[in-house]
């Protein structure tokens, strides 16, 4: 039953016989209330004839307001009052919410009944507000109830029967501007007639046109490793232009999924670069007073950009490097593995502040490395750098400062390193070379079969490599070897070549270089006539694969793993001065590692 709270005595006293009684302090009453004024009470209920009416009808009304603030109060701590539906408001396992125990003499969820058969479609299993039987569809998860909004994530957050669907105002926002691209009121142009319009460098610029620009999905900030942004690609598969677009909305995949086709009415926004000259081309709703371009607003947002009901698979596009044109599109590195020293590191640094930069290189071409940017807020930042190799997939953006480009996860599980490290079985970057010496590096033959011109080391703009050229040896020919030191093929298998090459002053008809392997060469300069040299069908620069002079060009990939015991690679330059046939060659990067 209910504690009466009563009113003290001296309270009654104080007022009895006057018309017009004081006003009490209700904390006041309710601090001295006690077993001993609940009596007191129970006296003034039958006055005496010195208790004048107006007094008893006081403290009646008193006791009301007395009794009307106790039915508020939870008494047992359960979040439920008298008034809240609680019929034993001093058992706190009693209450509106909690399930009917069977058999136990007890009406535990205060509706009346005792020990009536549970309905497990009236149990709140996820407590989120909602039972089966009140629309939730999904009970187990408590993001998933008809109060929900709906994201894009392949379930029915919002329990209305549709998947992903998009609110009817967007839709109506998207047909109207479809309406007016068939029209011809606004124009559809690519993503790479956007950026035409623009130069990197340039200030920003306000889109003054009736124009829009579509695209796909790429980035998603799901793991915090994007903020306030994602790039759209020109097409789902084979991209070759991207954009970004910046805004002020966290979580922006929720409604921007990864695929999702989205279109953009560019008229009243911009179009600039996040850092001056970056090559981050962007799409923003203003520029600031730094002449910097802004974000859109989350009153922008509904108003320029519309989704379709189309989601596509975003294929990677396989890449060895990156281009400019590359920026905001969802590549993928294949053969690939992080730097020794950063193996059994975290993403992120516990000494940076904002990102961390890890490096990663081609197993074709260890020399030549990439960086992975990942940011302190990412989920994964704690996650260990994998040993081994394998493939990392990414989009390709830019450090803060526009500086460098650089690799950014979408998730930890674009990061697949499940084969042995590829760590080269031989190479040589020629980077300890002496510029314009002949070339004397250990183990290595350079051998001049016709003519007296020797190949050498040359180094330029931080790069070494080897050269060969018969411009003005006045020889009428030249043949000059070179020759790797002795691999052994016996301790691995699965061995491939891969190595870079460029020319320069080329002669027409002059094919200047062929590339030989060998398994009984003796090592030795004498045992070069009598050894079996066998050639490899490789890509050589050339004017027939290239017309840029020095533009290093891939050999692609050599197979080498049908060979045992010592293997030897060889380089012969042919050549005649006299003859006109006394192009440059340049050769570097010469590695054999194992696929």
């Amino acid at each position: 039953t209910t504690q009466l709270l009563s009113v003290p005595y001296a309270l009654y006293a104080q007022n009895s016989g006057n018309s017009t009684p004081t006003t009490p302090n209700l904390e006041t009453v309710l601090a001295e209330n006690n077993s001993a004024n609940n009596q007191q009470i129970k006296d003034l209920q039958d006055p005496t004839e010195a208790q004048d009416a107006v007094t008893l009808s006081y403290v009646l009304q008193l006791e009301s307001q007395i009794e009307e603030i106790n039915l508020n109060i939870d008494h047992d701590g359960d979040g439920y009052t008298e008034n809240q539906g609680d019929c034993n408001d001093a058992d706190a396992s009693v209450h509106p919410s909690v399930l009917e125990v069977e058999d136990d003499g007890i009406d535990n969820n205060c509706d009346g009944q005792i020990d009536e058969i549970v309905d497990q479609n009236e149990i709140d299993n996820d407590n989120d507000g909602f039972t089966e039987n009140q629309g939730d569809c999904d009970d187990s998860n408590s993001n998933i109830n008809p109060n929900s909004v709906e994201i894009q994530d392949g379930l029915d957050n919002n329990c209305d029967g549709s998947i992903d669907e998009i609110p009817s105002t967007e839709l109506d926002g998207l047909n109207d501007l479809l309406s007016q691209i068939n029209s011809g009121e606004v124009q559809l142009i690519t993503i790479e007639q956007l950026k035409a319009q623009f130069s990197s460098g340039d200030n920003v610029t306000e889109i003054t046109s009736d124009i829009a620009v579509k695209g796909y999905v790429s980035s998603s900030d799901a793991t915090g490793n994007f903020y306030k942004e994602f790039f759209i690609q020109n097409s789902s598969e084979n991209p070759t232009d991207a954009v970004r677009i910046y805004l002020n909305q966290v979580d922006s995949h929720n409604q921007y999924n990864i695929g999702r086709e989205i279109y953009i009415s560019l008229k009243n926004l911009y179009i600039g670069e996040f850092y001056s000259g970056d090559g981050k081309f962007t799409i923003g709703g203003g520029i600031g007073s730094d002449g910097q371009i802004e974000m859109l607003t989350a009153n922008q947002v509904p108003l320029f950009i519309y989704r379709s009901s189309t989601t596509q698979t975003i294929v990677p596009k396989e890449v060895i490097s990156f281009s400019s044109n590359d920026i905001g599109i969802f590549i993928r590195f294949n053969n690939v593995q992080f730097a020794e020293n950063e193996i059994g590191q975290p993403y992120v640094s516990p000494f940076d502040d904002y990102d961390t930069l890890r490096n990663f290189s081609l197993c074709s071409d260890n020399d030549l490395t990439f960086l992975l940017q990942t940011s302190v807020f990412a989920t994964f930042q704690n996650n260990i750098i994998p040993d081994g190799s394998g493939f990392i997939s990414g989009i390709v953006s830019t450090t803060y400062d526009g500086g460098s480009r650089v690799l950014k996860l979408n998730s930890i599980a674009d990061v697949q390193m499940e084969d042995d490290r590829c760590d080269p079985v031989f190479e040589e970057s020629f980077n300890s070379a002496t510029d314009n010496t002949n070339l004397n590096i250990a183990n290595w033959i350079n051998y001049a079969e016709a003519g007296t011109e020797l190949w050498t080391e040359q180094f330029y703009g931080g790069n070494g490599y080897a050269e060969f050229s018969a411009y003005a040896t006045g020889e009428s020919s030249n043949i000059g070897w070179l020759i790797s030191p002795g691999i052994d093929m016996d301790a691995q298998d699965g061995e491939v070549l891969n190595f870079q090459t460029e020319y320069a002053y080329p002669d027409t008809g002059h094919y200047p270089l062929e590339v030989f392997v060998s398994t009984d060469f003796s090592g030795e300069t004498s045992g070069i006539a009598t050894a079996t040299w066998e050639p490899l069908s490789v890509v050589i620069a050339h004017p027939d694969v290239t017309s840029e002079l020095f533009s290093w060009v891939d050999s692609g990939t050599v197979d080498l793993s049908s060979y045992t015991g010592t293997l030897y690679v060889a380089f012969k330059y042919t050549g005649s001065d006299t003859s006109n046939q006394n192009s440059t060659i340049h050769v570097d990067n010469i590695t054999i590692s194992v696929e």
